[in-house]
């Protein structure tokens, strides 16, 4: 995707940049003069840029950045939890969560769970709309 504006700042490194980019807009016909988009400031300037939740390009930079980041965390910690040990209490024996869960019959349970298959998600996230653009 080819951006419509570029802020950038004089150095000599960005000539070749800026020339691609005005050069590419020209092709598409997308401006009277390409040249006018390229924007030049200091790099301060360009750096003091903050987040805006009612921008939508934003949003999902916030979302591609840091959701990756948050889940990896996330799963960091359920791996420790779940396999820590937990100290016996009064009516409960010492157990390791994970290993309650995966194998409830040894400690005195019932499996619960129902599996699910992927076509049954996939028609339920098809049907409720989940995967259609921003909802």
């Amino acid at each position: 995707m080819l951006p419509v504006n570029l802020r950038m700042d004089r150095g000599t490194e960005i000539s070749k940049l800026a020339t691609i980019h005005v050069y590419l807009l020209n092709q598409y016909g997308l401006m009277d003069d390409p040249t006018d988009s390229i924007i030049y400031g200091p790099r301060a300037m360009m750096a003091k840029r903050e987040y805006d939740p009612l921008n939508s390009t934003d949003r999902q930079l916030l979302v591609y950045v840091f959701i990756p980041i948050a889940q990896r965390e996330c799963d960091i910690f359920v791996k420790y939890w779940n396999s820590h040990r937990i100290r016996g209490q009064v009516e409960l024996p010492t157990r390791v969560p994970e290993h309650t869960f995966s194998f409830p019959e040894q400690c005195g349970g019932k499996n619960m769970g129902i599996m699910l298959s992927k076509d049954h998600l996939t028609e339920v996230a098809e049907l409720s709309g989940v995967t259609d653009g921003d909802n």
